[in-house]
Order: structure tokens, then sequence, then C-alpha cells
């Protein structure tokens, strides 16, 4: 039976599912004890702030307590949360919890480690964001486990036990690095276990330390910020930097993969929306910016923002990452001092692409990044020249924000860090906003009407959407694939052909699939099968489906072809008397068989039957697909269906846009929607079947990115297998 308008459609975000992490021992609550007053009783939370130099106003306002509150995000959070919320600032560096109390805060001196430090301070709080952790690429396990995962179960313990409505843990997308490209990670995506550095094992175990809590009553939001930037930074930037003095940052691939950062504000934004938001009780959170950018790119604009010049060292991955893991060796058998110069966990995140799909936050938590990319590089670049001076790179020590703001255009305290109002930044948005980033015709189009505020209604001149499955070929993914994409497993990929009815133009055809000429040709044909075995079932046919759905062949007039390969024109010969859509390349195939394009004499239609052959002229320039893909046509300039090319696979390839039902119908951009993230490990045969394999992979990332910035959209690959 058919889809009508198409049911279960493959989305690109949904990826190969993967299981939540689960395999971690199970931790206690521990003994309940709190820190004594001198005559031995235990104190409450207004004698602890008392004892450190604070009093908490009685306001009537909620309550947050901030864990790791001196440390970078600490301190955003806690400037951020003052102004609505009583906060309890819980750390162990007292000259920043000055500078927190100053803010409006109540400095708590403790450790998230140990109860006695810091139980009471758990006393009447409505709400808990745990955002002490020990981060950094290199230690000992035994100090990951004992901050990151005892400390999140105590931490946790304490929040069941006193009362707290939610507990916020800020957790870290590092856990989905590996060796591969990974395009829209979903949070389900996580792996079960990820042993490239203790900080990220210890970052998955105490995430399922968090999922037990809740399990046992406690509201819990875990959330997984990428790569934090912004004023006072320690970590990210300071460290590109030094490297960028000697000997140089490590380049491969040109700086081509694609990466998602994330300004620190965005980061305490979704903190407070993850406090209260409902239905986010037990769920994960991707965020980020939203604006995935080549590496080299963000960090040419890093470079130019501080005045220094980049030099690169550019090296072959394999060859890196072996002497990366030779060192770890080394390091860990003589226990020698200090980090390795390099590490398996920074040589991936320098080499692959990783873009998060944050399309949850977005409709759960109502987050919209407050803080563009290129507004945070701005602001630190300033600051940094303000601090060090043009081209400094030496002594990128921690500096307390607020001391520091004034360097930034020479403003009054603190008021470089303000968030600009509404009014501002949409005066900033018309003159610079955008200019010269990599994203930046998405960015802005999303401005002017695309994203998730983008009308993406359609003429409403469609009124009904079939596929229909017209035969099958058989391959072994591990034939495909590298990397044991479901081990040597065979699949049945299907060949669709899609019905379009269309209010005024009648009948329309999307591709036609395979038909029985591809049993009758020559010598070219058997090796075809031999080596892609085709089943076609009697009644498989397109002609054959319509019929029995009712619908008589003759009443299609229109055929859209996105490409001339044999499971998408074979159908054609059974029709006549139509116009055939499609660009001039695909048209060229099929005038000029050959092996080569995978277009072969028996499948050519017979003469006479294409009544016009119609090429796409005159691409939009203002519709919002032009922020993803270079060529956009309206085929019948009514806003129905929209001809988008898709480059790689064959050449002349198009995909199209059916606004009316949300769908994208994306052809052999990839062969599923769960391959997506094996594109990168497909076999050197595969590839070269392929008419540009970098072509193709770039036509699936601006599928990828128009899916994240517009999750309503269905996006269908034409031999998805559907379950």
């Amino acid at each position: 039976m058919p889809h009508s308008y198409i049911v279960d459609p493959v989305v690109v975000d949904e990826l190969m599912p993967i299981a939540r992490y689960s395999g971690v021992p199970e931790l206690q609550v521990p003994d309940q004890a709190g820190r004594k007053k001198a005559d031995g009783t235990e104190m409450n939370h207004m004698e602890k702030s008392q004892e450190t130099g604070n009093t908490e106003e009685l306001t009537g306002r909620q309550t947050v307590l901030v864990t790791g509150a001196t440390g970078f995000l600490g301190e955003y959070l806690v400037r951020r949360l003052v102004k609505a919320y009583r906060v309890r600032a819980l750390g162990r560096n007292r000259e920043r919890g000055r500078q927190l109390a100053a803010y409006g805060a109540v400095f708590c001196p403790g450790d998230f480690t140990d109860r006695e430090s810091c139980a009471a301070y758990f006393e009447g709080v409505d709400y808990v964001i745990h955002g002490g952790a020990l981060s950094t690429v290199w230690g000992k396990w035994e100090d990951f486990y004992r901050t990151n995962v005892e400390g999140t179960n105590l931490v946790a313990g304490l929040c069941l036990e006193k009362g707290v409505r939610r507990l916020v843990y800020v957790s870290s997308p590092s856990i989905y690095t590996g060796k591969e490209d990974q395009y829209c990670i979903r949070e389900d995506q996580a792996p079960q276990q990820n042993d490239l550095n203790y900080y990220i094992k210890s970052k998955l175990m105490a995430e399922g330390v968090v999922r037990r809590w809740n399990g046992k009553g406690l509201e819990t939001v875990i959330l997984r910020p990428r790569g934090l930037i912004g004023i006072g930074d320690t970590s990210l930037v300071p460290r590109l930097l030094r490297a960028n003095q000697k000997p140089g940052i490590p380049l491969f691939r040109e700086g081509r993969n694609l990466v998602d950062i994330t300004s620190v504000e965005n980061v305490a934004l979704a903190c407070e929306l993850a406090m209260k938001a409902p239905g986010a009780s037990g769920r994960v959170f991707n965020i980020t910016n939203g604006e995935p950018m080549a590496f080299g790119r963000i960090l040419e604009q890093f470079l130019a923002a501080i005045g220094e010049q980049p030099h690169y060292l550019r090296l072959p991955f394999g060859a890196v990452y072996a002497a990366a893991e030779g060192l770890e060796r080394l390091y860990r058998t003589f226990g020698l001092p200090g980090e390795p110069p390099l590490t398996r966990y920074t040589v991936c995140t320098l080499g692959y692409a990783q873009t998060m799909d944050i399309s949850q936050a977005r409709e759960i938590l109502g987050y919209r990044p407050e803080k563009t990319l290129a507004e945070s590089i701005e602001e630190y670049g300033a600051w940094w020249k303000g601090v060090h001076g043009t081209g400094e790179t030496a002594g990128a020590g921690q500096r307390n924000i607020a001391a520091l703001a004034g360097s930034i255009r020479k403003a009054p305290e603190g008021s470089s860090l303000k968030p600009p109002t509404k009014q501002e930044r949409a005066e900033k948005a018309v003159g610079r906003r955008y200019a010269g980033t990599g994203t930046q015709p998405v960015r802005q189009n999303r401005e002017a009407g695309g994203g998730k505020s983008a009308n993406l209604q359609g003429p409403g001149k469609i009124m009904e959407v079939r596929t229909y499955r017209c035969g099958s070929c058989t391959n072994n993914l591990g034939i495909i694939f590298r990397g044991g994409i479901s081990g040597w497993k065979k699949r049945r990929f299907p060949a669709r052909a899609m019905l379009i009815r269309h209010r005024e133009l009648g009948n329309i055809l999307y591709d036609a699939g395979y038909s029985r000429e591809i049993f009758r040709g020559g010598m070219a044909l058997r090796i075809y099968r031999l080596l892609n075995p085709v089943q076609l079932e009697t009644g498989e046919t397109i002609a054959e489906r319509l019929e029995a759905d009712g619908i008589a062949p003759e009443s299609v007039g229109m055929i859209l072809l996105s490409h001339a390969h044999p499971d998408h024109v074979g159908g054609l010969s059974q029709f006549s008397g139509y116009d055939l859509v499609a660009f001039e390349e695909t048209l060229k195939a099929l005038h000029h068989p050959g092996v080569r394009r995978l277009m072969f004499p028996a499948l050519v239609p017979p003469k006479g039957s294409i009544r016009r052959e119609i090429i796409p002229e005159n691409p939009l320039k203002e519709h919002f697909l032009c922020g993803y893909f270079e060529e956009v046509y309206d085929l019948f300039g009514d806003g129905s269906l929209m001809g988008v090319r898709l480059e790689g696979h064959s050449r002349g390839q198009m995909g199209l846009w059916i606004p009316d039902v949300s769908l994208f119908l994306a052809a052999d951009a990839c062969w599923g929607g769960d391959l997506v993230r094996a594109t990168n490990r497909m076999r050197l045969l595969p590839r070269l079947l392929q008419d540009n394999f970098a072509a193709y992979e770039d036509s699936l990332r601006r599928i990828c990115r128009m899916k994240r910035d517009h999750p309503r959209i269905r996006v269908c690959f034409t031999h998805q297998v559907w379950k």
C-alpha cells in the first residue's frame, strides 16, 4: 500500500539509535552529616552564610545553588541568576567568591565532593545547577571519578534529601567524540561507553548517576553544551593561542571540518531555562549557538580578532593520531608530569566534524541563543587585546570578568558584559552582524524568513503525496562501509517513485523506480545485476502500482526525474505523452547512455513517449532554501514544488521540496537516514561510483544543516528502509 502524505518519513537526524549508558556501579547516598558549630550542633544555611561574611536577603525570591560557581561558566551563571533569584555560589576560590558576593550572591565556600563542607548549603534551596567538574583532557582516573562521578552522586543525593525541586546537571558533548565526522548529533546518540579519555568516561558515568536519581524521584535535566567561549575562558581559546605561537595549530583536511561552539552567555541562558521548563525532567539537551562553521574559519576569525597571524601545521591525521596514542602510553607508563603535547581526544576534536542537533532544546526549553558567534569573537578579541596587547599570547591566565570588562572598548566596568537589548540587537543585525562568517547566508536568511520563525507554509496546491516501492536491490553493508556497519549484514534497498497530486497540474511523478527492462539488457546490465542484485516482484512496477490504486498511468502528465540511474528511470518506459523535468546533465545521460553514468540503452524511454523536456531555469535568490543550497528553482512558478541541485551522487541530481506537506525528497544524497554518519567510512569502490564524493559529502552536510534549523521538515531518501 502507498503512504499518503508520507507515513513515517525518514528524517536526517534519525540516525543510528544507540542505547544509553547504564553500566555504572550503584552509588549509595552518603551518610547524613552536616557542618558543625562550636557547640557541636549543625549549622543551618543562614548561619553558614553568616560565617562567610554574607547575609541572604529574604526577598521572597526562589533560591538557586550553583556548584562550580567560581569557575568560568559559574561566574556567568551567577551574574545572570542574581537578577531574578537568590543565588548561593558554591566554590573553593575565596578571592573570586568575594567578587560573586559583590554581584549579589551568597558565597558558600565548600567542596561539592565533601558532604561535611557543603550539605548545609542545600537547605531551603529550590533549584541546583551542578556545573562543578574536573574538566581537563588529562589526569588520574581516581581524581576524575571522585570529582565527576562521586561528586555528582553526592550533589544529587543532597538534592533529593533536602527537597530541591530540580537538579540541572551540566554534562559535556565530548562524550560523542570519536574517529569520525558526526553531523546533527541527537541526544539519544550518546555511546554506551567511550574510553577516549578519563574525562569523557567520567561524564558518561555521571550522567548515568543523574538518571538513576531521577528514577528515585528527583527531577533532573542534563545539558551538554559544546565548546564554551567568552571573556575569562582559560581552556578552549588560550590552548589554541598557545599552540599558534609554537609550534603551530595542527590542521587536518585544510580545516574544513564543521564544528559547533557556544557563547558562554547562551549556556547560562539554557541552564536558567532548564530549571523550570515543563516536560524537561528526565531529558537531555544539546546546547550550541546553532552556528556550525568550518574549524579553519573559526580559527581565522579568532586570530584576526586578537591581532595574530595563523600558524598552521598541516599534518596527516593517521600519523598524528598514532603519535598521540604513543605519547599517552608514554606518560601513563612512566608517570610523566603534566599532560602530553597531543592527546587522542585533541586530535579527534581538531580533525573531525561534530555538529549538534539543538531542536529538542528549542522545542522543550524554549532555547533561543541570545549571543551570536561573531559577537562573542569580537568581544573576546577586544578583551584579549586590552589585557595582553595585540598579538601576545603569553600569560593567558584566568582573570575576573568584572575586573577586565572595562578593557573592552574602554567602557565603564561591567558594561561590556551586559546583554544587549532587543533594540540594540536589531540595530546591530542591520549593519554587520553576520558579515564574513562561514554560515552567514543561512543565518541571515533565517532572520529574513528562514529558521524556526520562517514561514514554511506552502501555497495549498498539493493535495496528496504517495510513495510506492517499485522493486529493490540487495547490497552488503560490510562491502559498502568500513567499521562494522551492522557487521556484514545484507540489506534490501527499495527503489521508490512518488506520486504528487497537484490541484491544477494533476498527477505528477517524482522518479519511476525499476522496470522489467532491467532484466532484458546485454552484458553491461548483467554485470550491473551481478554487482547489484535486483528484485522486482509482479505488480511492483510504478504503472502496476498506480493501476492497483485506481489511478490510470495515462493521467500522469509530468515526471520529475532526480537523476538517470536504473532504479529511477526504469519506469519511464511505461508512460507516454508526459513532460519530463530534469536538470540538463540528467537529460544528457538519457540521450547518451554509458556505463560510467550507470545509464544503459535498454532503459532509455521509447522515442516519442516524452512530449517535452523541461530544464529548470532562473534560480531563486530569496527563498529560505537559498541559505543552504546553491541552486533552488520554483519549477512551476507557483511555489508548490521547488527543485534543488544535490551534486555528488550523480551529475545534475535534483532534490524536491514540497512545502504543503513539509517534505524534502533528497533522492540518493544518502542511502538511508541511518547511514548518514557512516558516509565518511564509505569504502573506496562505492566512493568511486559516486560522480564526485566531495560534492556528495557537501550536499549531505547542507541537508543536515537545513534539517537542524528546520526540525519540522521531513527528509526522505529514496532508498531508506522504513520500519
